[in-house]
């Protein structure tokens, strides 16, 4: 399919390397020298910003923002198309690797990748009708990512994870799982009222406006729910 091999080009030419971090481990005390590499998560390395510019990572995020709305399982593809073994199959880089970049020193950076899960929150919610489905990653995961970026140190940051959080909240709030996440979302969102940078505060309030009522109505729900139960 095209639009698979294009987010695939675009991740690992500009975004990932392709390769699951390892740690070195000596495997024999009788033999220092002996050292052999040995798996030690389920993330990947990203693209050094000396081989492939900030800016241009960026680019590449918002490509992948378009294609997550056309296609949102394009998430989960692995970033080879070859088949590998099933027993090497935790060790194969995947296109959700990109979340890396909710780390990187860069806000931007940063914050496109708030905006690229708040896009992939709500496509992937609409599509799978308000169940998340898939195995090898958790929406807690996700939504805490979102969660962090409303913290962020850089109010570009925050403008970005509130704008990726607008995309997302209603699926959110909307799916099974939505009421689990109430507590800490708006805890973080309502934090942001300290915020002196006026585009944060519009941006919040924007948000607020546009989907209390929304809001509000899961919140009675569950409470609801609680009294009953």
């Amino acid at each position: 399919m095209p639009l698979h091999y294009c987010t695939r080009f675009l991740a690992y030419n500009f975004l990932l390397a392709g390769k699951k971090k390892f740690s070195y481990r000596k495997s024999c005390p009788q033999k220092k020298h002996l050292i052999i590499l040995v798996f030690t998560g389920k993330q990947g390395y990203e693209r050094s910003d000396n081989e492939i510019r900030v800016t241009v990572k960026v680019l590449a995020i918002n490509c992948i923002i378009n294609s997550i709305q056309l296609c949102p399982i394009v998430y989960f593809l692995p970033l080879s198309p070859t088949q590998v073994e099933p027993d090497e199959t935790e060790k194969q880089q995947k296109i959700s690797d990109v979340s890396l970049y909710s780390r990187h020193h860069d806000p931007l950076l940063r914050g496109s990748t708030y905006l690229l899960i708040g896009h992939f929150l709500r496509q992937i919610l609409r599509v799978d009708h308000g169940v998340w489905v898939n195995q090898d990653l958790r929406m807690e995961e996700l939504i805490t990512i979102l969660n962090s970026g409303l913290l962020d140190q850089s109010n570009i940051g925050v403008k970005y994870a509130l704008s990726g959080l607008s995309e997302c909240l209603v699926p959110i709030l909307r799916s099974r799982d939505g009421a689990s996440f109430l507590g800490e979302l708006f805890e973080n969102l309502f934090a942001i009222t300290s915020n002196p940078y006026w585009l944060v505060k519009v941006s919040q309030s924007d948000l607020i406006c546009k989907y209390f009522w929304i809001v509000l109505n899961s919140y009675l729900e569950v409470v609801d729910s609680f009294s009953k139960g």
